[in-house]
């Protein structure tokens, strides 16, 4: 305490280290210890320091305030089975309570164990925060059937919810095991009668293609060009290429003038929609 007093904290410490290593576990001059380490900037130690006298605590007391606080140690210090074994034996314990789920919830996600996670998460009440972590959890643990369906109830209960329409579109995207035509068809309904802009209009468009639905990746098309300024008849023989749907996955080759005619070209594609690489000619690369 005088070396402290006096600021000779690095002494200080080393006295106290001293006096801990002849003290018992659980003694309370570790957190004092703890706590040095802290004011030096030795947060890793002070963590160590702290969990090894809640862990001495614990072995006395057996009581589950200790086992709370010991939990709470071992997620600061990136423990997280440990802390996951302390909440369920808790848990176990004492019926399971809000707070000890979402504490539970955190150490499991803080460790990567996701699935684990919404599981746990999905037993409490419904609400809006706790429907938002477990669609989360559920996309981290690739449950998408799980979050389409949790995402698609909220949009059916409120169709205005922007939110979680677009959860639900991230999640039907995700979805695994699909066939182009089915993916196409179930964005379809999820879209309904919504304007879509930007990435989702090009992705519904690359799908339509995909799905070989002609009728409707022209017209999905014609939309981007007119969100952008542009219209089938600037250019017509080049909007005529890009629309053709018989073999969408083979490349086109599309002789111009290295002068003029290529960046047309390029700036139409571009403004049509077209986000995918455009190969030159090396004699082209030049201009």
């Amino acid at each position: 305490q005088l070396l402290s007093a006096q600021g000779r904290s690095t002494e200080a410490l080393s006295a106290l280290e001293s006096i801990v290593s002849l003290s018992p576990s659980g003694d309370d001059r570790l957190l004092e210890l703890a706590y040095l380490y802290s004011a030096l900037g030795r947060p890793k130690d002070s963590i160590r320091t702290e969990t090894a006298y809640f862990e001495g605590r614990l072995a006395k007391t057996g009581s589950d305030a200790d086992r709370m606080e010991l939990a709470q140690r071992y997620v600061w210090g990136a423990r997280f089975d440990k802390a996951v074994d302390l909440y369920r034996e808790l848990i176990s314990r004492g019926g399971p309570r809000p707070e000890l789920i979402k504490a539970l919830v955190q150490a499991l996600q803080s460790g990567g164990r996701y699935g684990e996670a919404a599981d746990a998460q999905a037993t409490l009440a419904r609400s809006d925060e706790r429907d938002d972590l477990l669609w989360q959890l559920q996309m981290a643990a690739s449950r998408y059937e799980s979050a389409r369906d949790l995402a698609s109830g909220h949009v059916e209960l409120d169709p205005r919810s922007n939110l979680w329409w677009d959860r639900a579109w991230q999640s039907t995207l995700a979805l695994s095991g699909l066939s182009d035509q089915q993916r196409f068809e179930q964005l379809q309904d999820l879209v309904g009668d919504r304007l879509l802009t930007g990435d989702r209009l090009r992705t519904m468009a690359d799908l339509a293609l995909y799905a070989r639905d002609v009728t409707e990746a022209i017209a999905l098309r014609e939309q981007i060009q007119a969100q952008n300024g542009v219209t089938p008849s600037l250019d017509a023989e080049l909007f005529d290429l890009y629309n053709q749907t018989g073999q969408p996955e083979r490349a086109h080759l599309v002789g111009v003038y290295g002068l003029g005619k290529c960046q047309r070209v390029l700036k139409v594609l571009r403004q049509a929609g077209f986000d995918r690489p455009v190969y030159l000619h090396t004699a082209l690369v030049g201009l």
